[in-house]
């Protein structure tokens, strides 16, 4: 009888477990919101959009770490944001939050506007890819996301020039997001600073941490049922690894840190 108590409790730790992952990786999104920048305002630092739907406030923040962006519009008189002119080729970032506090988003698309061909891609906080770069024609048009998987629970995206030219000459606008889950302070933090990649991977990873302390990892399958644990020796910066006993599926790694933990998805090809 002891025997099958302790096996029942087993079950039940993992069943706990399986639906705690489960709520925070496969949220239920129910707004939908379209940033299309024609209110957006630029305070010199950032450009900001906000939309308030009822009691939420949902605001939309680009930012270029080096460049200053603007904000104009075109001839068919939709506004966009963009560079105009660059030094370098560092990628526009985006993040959103709700009343104050940062959210887990679904990227459903994003438009462009060109002055002439080029390239751009997308790729969210883990650095793993949303669209792959593609050769985009003088025009409009709206950029195609080539795995919406990763698109998917992101705390942030950056959009992503193949050359300094590139990032001049293109213009953007029509954010279309779906609303997630409210993140803490802490835990977007812990988002930001740490990557995953690549992610869909053949079987080997890194694993990126900018000044968090990485303890261990542990996988699991979709159904609770722990795959096998990593020890990552306080690391807080990259740390390579080989997977050999994961098959081609998705899991959820668990990473332990000074900071908490967090909970990835990774797509195993």
């Amino acid at each position: 009888m002891k025997q099958k108590y302790t096996l029942q409790k087993k079950s039940l730790k993992y069943l706990f477990i399986f639906l705690m992952v489960h709520f925070m990786v496969v949220k239920t999104y129910s707004q939908t919101l379209n940033f299309t920048i024609d209110t957006a305002v630029d305070n010199g630092t950032n450009i900001t959009e906000t939309i308030v739907d009822g009691v939420d406030t949902y605001v939309l923040t680009i930012d270029h770490s080096i460049d200053v962006e603007n904000i104009d519009k075109t001839a068919g008189s939709d506004w966009l944001f963009y560079l105009g002119s660059s030094t370098t080729s560092a990628p526009f970032t985006l993040s959103i939050t709700k009343n104050g506090a940062p959210i887990y988003f679904t990227l459903n698309g994003l438009d462009y506007d060109t002055l002439r061909t080029g390239n751009i891609s997308l790729e969210n906080q883990d650095n793993s890819i949303i669209a792959a770069s593609n050769s985009y024609t003088l025009g409009a048009g709206s950029i195609v996301i080539s795995n919406p998987a990763n698109a998917v629970d992101i705390s942030n995206f950056k959009i992503i020039p193949a050359t300094i030219t590139d990032l001049s000459n293109f213009a953007f606008h029509n954010v279309n997001i779906t609303v997630g889950a409210t993140l803490s302070i802490e835990d977007a933090n812990v988002n930001n600073n740490v990557q995953i990649y690549p992610n869909p991977s053949r079987g080997k990873i890194a694993i990126n941490s900018s000044g968090i302390i990485l303890k261990d990892i542990e996988i699991s399958d979709l159904k609770g049922r722990v795959i096998s644990n990593y020890k990552l020796g306080g690391i807080n910066n990259t740390k390579q690894l080989n997977l050999p006993e994961l098959s081609s599926g998705v899991y959820l790694i668990n990473i332990n840190s000074d900071k908490g933990t967090i909970v990835r998805k990774l797509i195993i090809e």
